[in-house]
């Protein structure tokens, strides 16, 4: 006769099986004592109330959005953006860039860059809301050609411009030596 109590289960798909049946009952058992002693508290809302102006105070106009509603919009706003990116850099982004870093050399203040930084942020910002409006409204084609064009200057120029600002915080001695190697971002540039 073998020692030890007799074993339960015959096959490991029994244990499981009563493992099951076991879990099951724990479950319901707990979720029902939970469910009576667990009375939720009502709960309570502010009372509503109504908005009214001081007095002497004018009410808000509507915001009317000024963005363009069809194709020849768009790409008008992104002409418009593109004769002012031109007029901001006098249609050579290399040279602007390098009298910003003369200037930058002049005086050492960072903020020169972070002014330059602020500005070419605004029209990248129009120069994406034209490009995603021209195309979903016409899909890849001529016109999108002609926003993708007027975009990658602003964006290289951006690129260029926050290179510049990052190496000047982190102090003149660097950005002179990167610019006497030859090492810049606009350095590199044609146009």
């Amino acid at each position: 006769m073998p020692r030890g109590r007799p074993r339960l289960y015959k096959t490991p798909e029994e244990q499981a099986n009563t493992n099951r049946a076991k879990s099951k009952r724990s479950y319901y058992k707990k979720k029902a004592a939970l469910a009576s002693n667990h009375k939720r508290s009502p709960r309570f809302r502010a009372e509503q109330s109504k908005t009214t102006l001081l007095e002497g105070a004018v009410k808000d106009k509507a915001r009317v959005s000024s963005d363009p509603t069809d194709l020849k919009g768009w790409t008008s706003l992104a002409a418009r953006t593109g004769k002012e990116f031109n007029s901001l850099t006098k249609n050579s982004v290399r040279l602007y860039l390098d009298s910003l870093y003369n200037h930058y050399t002049n005086n050492y203040r960072t903020d020169i860059f972070s002014n330059a930084v602020i500005e070419m942020q605004a029209l990248h910002k129009t120069m994406e809301r034209c490009h995603h409006a021209v195309l979903n409204l016409a899909g890849v084609g001529k016109e999108l050609r002609v926003v993708q064009e007027i975009g990658g200057g602003v964006h290289e120029a951006l690129k260029c411009l926050e290179e510049l600002e990052c190496y000047a915080s982190f102090g003149k001695a660097e950005i002179i030596e990167m610019q006497r190697t030859k090492q810049l971002m606009f350095q590199s540039l044609n146009y």
